[in-house]
């Protein structure tokens, strides 16, 4: 009776342990930015109906004859989408979207959402023309992912990020720290510095240029910015309370004027202090 009532009670600290796992886990989907959440569950998505088989890959890659003579225009968005089936090379990439696209989404609560799909949508313009020229534009997304990634790490150089077995890097030299356990690994980096060269660009005709010479190339579009603010935002303030606002619509540029460093210093890079912490990930 004894080992009977011990293997019930270990049956149920089992179910229990399980089924605190599946509300962390749901919790932690849930808690997820929008725009990351759906593009992650979209991404596992693709790679689920690539895995078995029912999506030939491609219908999805960016080949310009079919996407411009054949007007299949989803080519232009899907081959960001793509990649691979299944596998542990699969879980990094993974880990990368979240870490790069989560942290910036952060940077732009819904009154920057605007401003936080341009800067996609140009990136992802960089990445695509910068893959054209080294004849590396089937599939984009691993460009365009290093790229946010990029872009994070510059405007918040100096975080502490356990990379590697421990190994602690600030997140200026993040990127640089990924290309060379790529190059130990053997594995190739031409993606690696198209994303680079891709997000160098947008900080530079972002942040650096109007900083030093007042042109702002990457203004976003006030016709972008109605069109992002009356059908888009709406969709994530009511599908949860995302940062805060619980249904309350944003005014653009309200909370920038609020967080403006004093002065008229413009620190393009400047850090914002979030705690970061990789330590179970090995990169």
């Amino acid at each position: 009776v004894r080992c009977v009532q011990e293997t019930d009670a270990e049956y149920m600290g089992n179910s229990f342990r399980n089924i605190s796992t599946e509300m962390e886990f749901q919790q932690w989907y849930q808690d997820m930015p929008f725009i990351t959440k759906w593009t992650m569950t979209i991404i596992v998505a693709v790679a689920g109906l690539v895995t078995f088989g029912i999506l030939p890959p491609m219908w999805l890659v960016l080949i310009y004859e079919d996407a411009i003579f054949k007007l299949q225009l989803w080519r232009f968005f899907t081959n960001f989408l793509v990649f691979g089936k299944f596998s542990f090379a699969f879980i990094f990439k993974l880990v990368f979207i979240y870490f790069g696209l989560k942290n910036l989404e952060n940077m732009y609560k819904p009154g920057k959402y605007p401003e936080f799909i341009y800067l996609i949508l140009v990136n992802g313009f960089f990445s695509v023309l910068f893959s054209t020229i080294c004849d590396e534009h089937y599939f984009c997304g691993s460009q365009l992912t290093f790229a946010l990634l990029y872009i994070y790490c510059k405007k918040n150089p100096m975080e502490k990020v356990s990379f590697l077995f421990g190994f602690i890097v600030s997140t200026a030299y993040l990127p640089w720290a990924i290309i060379a356990y790529h190059l130990l690994a053997g594995a190739p980096i031409l993606q690696d510095l198209i994303g680079i060269a891709a997000g160098h660009s947008y900080i530079f005709l972002k942040d650096v240029l109007p900083a030093s010479h007042r042109m702002d190339y990457l203004r976003t579009p006030k016709f972008f910015e109605r069109f992002v603010n009356k059908y888009i935002v709406p969709k994530i303030l009511g599908s949860s309370n995302v940062y805060g606002f619980q249904g309350q619509f944003p005014q653009p540029g309200g909370e920038r004027q609020q967080q403006q460093p004093q002065g008229n210093a413009f620190r393009p890079f400047q850090g914002r202090g979030v705690r970061l912490d990789l330590s179970l990930i090995h990169i």
